[in-house]
């Protein structure tokens, strides 16, 4: 099965919007069972040729497929090849052998239609690279990285954080595709059902856009049929904008002015404009009895006051400040040596709790939450709303401000990807400093970060560091005969020599009765 992707050519340095998927089905005549692998891989090439070389066009003059580069942004090799399988067999040639196939072979390289990889090992895991292995990096032959990944609303996250944690800019995956010359591309996410029911399922398509469009990622929404939607994450596009295809295409509106990290000319042609909005955009399709629409755990945030008091704005993501010990929460210890958090208040040697600025209030009986985005604040002076025990949060100046003071740490995993723990307060990173996030490495002390990732890039150091394939956690194996032994003395691995006498059973014949069946 090989998959075409079909666009209207958008941005250049945007998100790519007006994509619509399809699948070519290539039916095998001959039964693969009898076929060496070899056969298989022929076969399966053959048909592309057929497709892409061979098979006229009814709408563009008979031209090939192969050319049609106005009409179609790229090519998966294949979809999900590897589906469900990790990890992949190690020192695999099949993914790269059909790139090149279609990029040199058939052409497509020629007529800048972009090669992706097709989300390798299916949808993707937070904190695994099912769809980035070593073997789609390392093939030059593959332009786009293709990542297929459905996330569900959690308690303490949107649809949209994994999205916003998985492209944290210059991190493993996004510094090693712009070193690799590698695009990304989210070519599969829908919604996921859950049991807070259906009337999320429009937040949870907008927020995950939203995610995507904050990141600079192009994405594609995987479940469009012209029929029913029940609790799948099919989108009808015969139905009305209340239902979930009007969420959809509210936040492709917005990815097709979206800025991106990476550079698409090649494939792509600019919009008529490009948004210059860098804040993060509030979801209009929260439903208004949700437990909270602002500031909430996961939910995304662009400034140290878009979260909770209790939280704290890290990588763009609203976090307790606990999980990592944050020094300078609520009830530290604080001087003029050890200040708090920036929108907290040192009182008495102690970092003292405060209150987010209340919304105002309707004439009608139902109260609105505080910090309601579809409201506006109350001002400071309001007294109906002070406490006399507590003060409102301080409004600390934007992440981008030279005066900016800086969150109290100890070591990098307490500041932002993009900055630096500097004599105990985050710095932010700047183009002269070096060492920052995504720069390349050869070892930890390089990076400000404190974290060179295995690839050679300095990486956020609140995340942990991948050992993947065969072997790959043999040096960290330890015992009385060095690295690689067990913990008896015996090596580890099936290549590895042992020079000690061994005892070896072999069992004895015995005489068996017969007749008892």
């Amino acid at each position: 099965m090989c998959r075409v992707m079909h666009t209207a050519k958008s941005s250049k340095d945007t998100s790519s919007t007006s994509i619509v998927i399809s699948t070519v089905m290539l039916p095998a005549q001959i039964t693969l069972s009898k076929l060496t692998t070899y056969q298989v891989r022929e076969n399966y090439k053959t048909r592309l040729q057929v497709l892409f070389r061979e098979y006229p066009s009814i709408n563009f003059g008979g031209r090939s497929w192969g050319e049609l580069n106005e009409v179609i942004l790229g090519v998966d090799v294949q979809n999900q090849p590897w589906a469900n399988i990790w990890p992949i067999v190690s020192g695999e040639s099949w993914l790269c052998d059909v790139a090149e196939h279609l990029k040199h072979n058939l052409g497509l390289g020629r007529n800048n239609i972009a090669v992706i990889s097709g989300g390798i090992s299916a949808p993707q895991t937070l904190d695994g690279i099912q769809n980035y292995p070593d073997s789609a990096f390392k093939c030059k032959a593959i332009d786009v990285i293709g990542i297929h990944g459905y996330f569900p609303q959690e308690d303490e996250g949107t649809a949209g954080t994994n999205w916003a944690k998985m492209f944290v800019p210059g991190n493993t995956l996004t510094a090693r595709a712009k070193g690799e010359g590698k695009l990304l591309l989210v070519e599969e996410m829908s919604y996921v059902h859950t049991e807070h029911g259906l009337h999320y399922k429009q937040a949870a398509i907008w927020d995950q856009g939203n995610a995507l469009n904050y990141r600079g990622i192009p994405w594609l929404y995987s479940k469009l049929n012209n029929g029913g939607e029940g609790t799948t994450p099919t989108v009808s596009i015969l139905r009305d904008d209340n239902s979930a295809v009007g969420a959809l295409k509210n936040i492709l509106k917005r990815a097709y002015t979206s800025r991106s990290n990476f550079d698409w000319s090649k494939y792509l042609s600019p919009p008529p404009a490009l948004s210059n909005i860098t804040h993060v955009v509030m979801n209009p399709y929260t439903p208004e009895q949700s437990d909270c629409t602002f500031g909430c755990p996961g939910l995304l945030c662009d400034d140290p006051d878009g979260c909770a008091p209790d939280l704290i704005c890290k990588n763009s993501i609203c976090v307790s400040p606990s999980s990592s010990k944050q020094p300078g929460k609520i009830g530290d210890s604080c001087n003029s040596k050890t200040p708090c958090l920036e929108h907290l208040t040192c009182s008495s040697g102690q970092c003292q709790e405060c209150v987010a600025r209340p919304s105002l209030q309707p004439p009608s009986i139902r109260a609105v939450l505080p910090n309601d985005f579809r409201k506006s604040c109350e001002l400071d002076t309001t007294s109906i709303f002070k406490n006399a025990n507590l003060r409102f949060c301080a409004k600390p100046p934007p992440f981008t401000s030279p005066s900016r003071r800086g969150n109290p740490c100890t070591n990098a995993a307490h500041c932002d990807a993009n900055e630096f723990c500097d004599w105990g307060t985050c710095k932010a990173c700047t183009a002269s400093d070096g060492g920052c996030l995504g720069t390349p490495c050869r070892s930890n002390n390089k990076c400000k970060t404190g974290f060179c990732n295995t690839y050679g890039y300095c990486d956020y150091p609140g995340l942990k560091k991948h050992v993947i394939g065969p072997g790959a956690r043999a040096k960290a194996r330890s015992g009385p005969m060095g690295p690689g032994t067990g913990p008896k003395g015996q090596r580890g691995g099936p290549n590895k020599v042992v020079d000690q006498a061994v005892r070896i059973r072999i069992p004895e014949e015995g005489v068996e009765a017969t007749g008892t069946v």
